[in-house]
């Protein structure tokens, strides 16, 4: 897999349904988007988008083929801090390096084109695999907080994890 190189297109309603497909149970939307109710559909996908908000498809550039998605959204009352949204890679591509391959890539692209000073983003704190994911791309926890998963449940302790600009 060390021959796939990441780029980020934008994303295009087309692709909803798609995208729908990567995520295969319940149990996954909840980690990628507790606030999302199941079943995820295409309309809900397309729902991600809005002011503030640049959802991106991930593609190999290499071979063109798309290997995810995610958003590099805009903190509200905080200029120049970005969060990274709805994160996740399609099922074939899981488990081989490539979330924290893309997690750098996005930051480097938060940094160089949006000049933001910090990206952050929020964790279910049970979720080790994609912690480790962004630790690996240079990420720190920074915080916490509980959030109530879309429906009905006790509320979810989850992980601020971010990263800061070095260079400005």
């Amino acid at each position: 897999m060390s021959s796939i190189r990441v780029e980020f297109i934008p994303f295009r309603a087309a692709y909803a349904a798609r995208i729908v497909g990567w995520l295969r149970r319940d149990e996954e939307l909840a980690l990628v988007s507790p606030e999302t109710p199941p079943p995820l559909t295409a309309a809900k996908v397309r729902g991600w988008s809005g002011a503030g908000r640049r959802p991106f498809l991930i593609r190999d550039s290499r071979r063109r083929r798309m290997i995810g998605y995610v958003e590099l959204n805009d903190m509200p009352q905080q200029a120049r801090t970005l969060w990274i949204g709805h994160f996740f890679i399609a099922p074939p591509w899981r488990g081989h390096g490539l979330g924290s391959a893309t997690v750098k890539a996005l930051v480097r692209e938060a940094f160089a084109r949006f000049d933001a000073t910090e990206v952050i983003l929020v964790v279910r704190a049970d979720n080790s695999a994609a912690i480790r994911c962004y630790q690996a791309a240079g990420m720190a926890v920074i915080g916490e907080e509980w959030r109530r998963p879309a429906g009905s449940g006790p509320a979810q302790r989850m992980l601020r994890m971010g990263i800061r600009n070095g260079t400005g």
